[in-house]
């Protein structure tokens, strides 16, 4: 018998209520009842409890924030059907967490469902000692020593754009055009992974017919466009316990298993390709690098190598979000954009900052993509479970919901525990009081400064934006490589401002495999800027 929607939404309601009872008595017989009893926000809604006025708000990290001030630092935040989380805003808290992530804290049964059917059981996905086999055998090839050579890939990508927007606008009117950045961003993130991770050429910036462009761009593309709704949120969020709820046959799902072939395709490829070159050659691509070195390791498989393309290709692509959000706030201060431009245009008047001078000679640009990063990390926040029993240690004491107050928690097996890295990236108390504000000052003069709270994070320059720990963005100079590069090719040529000055306000995109911004209202992923020819 045809299987019909109405038979789908009872089997499909069905095999929910299931879990659901599961879950419950799994619940009032967990040891997570063993963790400390916490104040927080109060549910807003019997299914999602609290989350959802954190997903759906315009500015996620903010909502934090304001609860740091009811509740205090460590809170509790009800997730409804599926229990709750004590969210860490606690610098010590959060990083005795992601100091343990892969042993002590792991992801949760829902995101690991997640990961294994998007990109298979790779380093995402994996914990504890198959977690370390796989990033000792990964890290060798993200080394600067490696990534250096990719200088020319980035370069490339960002003037093939510039080279594009002197095209429009000389169709126009030869003085400015109106362009949808977050497309280009899409571009250069793609082109420069294609060609500096994988050793091909996707041609999303190339003149030829669209026909040549790769299939997982217009993959990527498509996924941009559109937005998920809240169904597919709540199956997100019920999935974090409900594994089976992730392989309903949503959009979603369907887009996911189309990326995973197409990613699996081109893993097979370089392959087939890697056999035939030779380890050492110091003309390889990093891909070709990775991919014999990796195959060639005693303890590594074909299908994790296959699995680790795959991975690359959505965690590389999120990279986009970076490069966007720059355009947007130099969209918003003129003045750092042209102190930016003049750094640039000084130093650098008719050549290209060497890769050694894009890290230690152009201090205004370093200050300006740290400060991106840290108010626009690519994930804004992690959610773990304990895998064990464990005691939290704390900066400060917290007062519990019984009125006590206490300088460590005790959580229990089970239990989940979500660490906010956008909000510890901007909170008040670690980095002042314009601490929401986008000021790329605070980075120079030695750096932030010692009388904040900030450097008691100990991620990349003190920002968790490529969370800590051994989890730690192994990709993370190859994304700001990318974001410096794109800003000096284009920086230098365009001045950029909002199409319309009194429309700029945004909200976030959820569509892709990370939130992203668009403009208020719209129904894709679009960021629409005014490109004026820098005379």
């Amino acid at each position: 018998m045809a299987l019909t929607s109405t038979n789908f939404t009872i089997a499909a309601g069905g095999l929910a209520l299931l879990c659901l009872l599961k879950h419950i008595i799994d619940h009032k017989t967990s040891p997570t009842r063993k963790t400390t009893r916490l104040g927080g926000p109060p549910p807003t809604s019997f299914l999602t409890g609290a989350l959802m006025d954190v997903l759906l708000h315009d500015d996620p990290p903010s909502v934090y924030v304001s609860w740091t001030q009811l509740y205090g630092e460590v809170f509790r935040i009800p997730l409804g059907i599926v229990g709750s989380s004590i969210v860490l805003c606690d610098p010590k808290a959060a990083q005795h967490v992601l100091s343990k992530d892969t042993t002590l804290y792991v992801n949760t049964p829902g995101r690991t469902a997640f990961i294994k059917q998007l990109v298979g059981n790779g380093l995402m996905a994996s914990e504890g000692e198959s977690h370390r086999r796989q990033r000792k055998t990964l890290s060798p090839a993200f080394a600067n020593a490696e990534l250096r050579k990719l200088t020319s890939v980035f370069y490339d990508s960002a003037y093939k754009v510039k080279e594009h927007w002197e095209t429009l606008i000389a169709q126009n009117d030869g003085v400015e055009v109106v362009v949808n950045v977050q497309e280009w961003a899409n571009k250069v993130s793609l082109d420069s992974m294609g060609k500096g991770i994988f050793a091909q050429d996707f041609n999303t910036l190339s003149s030829i017919s669209p026909s040549s462009v790769a299939p997982i761009a217009k993959i990527f593309e498509s996924v941009a466009k559109e937005s998920a709704g809240h169904f597919s949120r709540i199956i997100a969020l019920l999935g974090q316990v409900m594994p089976l709820l992730r392989y309903l046959p949503t959009k979603g799902k369907r887009k996911r298993d189309m990326f995973s072939k197409e990613g699996r395709r081109i893993a097979k490829l370089l392959l087939e390709k890697a056999d035939d070159e030779k380890v050492g050659d110091e003309n390889d691509k990093l891909a070709s690098s990775l991919l014999l070195k990796a195959q060639r390791m005693e303890a590594a498989s074909l299908e994790e190598v296959a699995t680790q393309v795959t991975t690359f290709l959505g965690a590389g692509y999120e990279t986009t979000s970076g490069t966007l959000w720059l355009m947007i706030e130099l969209a918003r201060n003129p003045s750092i954009q042209d102190q930016l431009r003049e750094e640039l245009n000084t130093k650098y008047p008719t050549q290209d900052p060497t890769w050694d001078e894009l890290w230690y000679e152009t201090p205004y640009l370093d200050a300006v993509v740290l400060e991106n990063i840290r108010l626009h990390p690519i994930l804004p926040e992690l959610i773990r479970m304990a895998a064990q029993d464990d005691i939290i240690p704390l900066s400060r004491p917290v007062k519990t919901a019984q009125g006590n107050f206490v300088d460590a928690l005790t959580v229990g097996k089970g239990s989940f525990v979500t660490v906010p890295l956008g909000t510890l990236n901007r909170l008040p108390v670690l980095w002042g009081l314009d601490a929401a504000e986008f000021n790329p000052g605070r980075w120079l003069g030695g750096g932030i400064s010692d009388e904040l709270g900030a450097k008691q994070l100990q991620g990349y320059k003190h920002l968790l934006s490529f969370s800590d720990g051994p989890r730690i963005c192994l990709g993370r100079h190859f994304a700001l490589a990318e974001m410096k590069a794109v800003l000096v090719a284009l920086s230098r040529n365009f001045k950029f401002e909002f199409e319309d000055p009194t429309k700029t306000e945004l909200e976030i995109h959820f569509g892709g495999f990370a939130p992203r911004p668009k403009m208020k209202g719209s129904k894709e992923a679009s960021i629409r800027l005014r490109v004026r020819k820098v005379e």
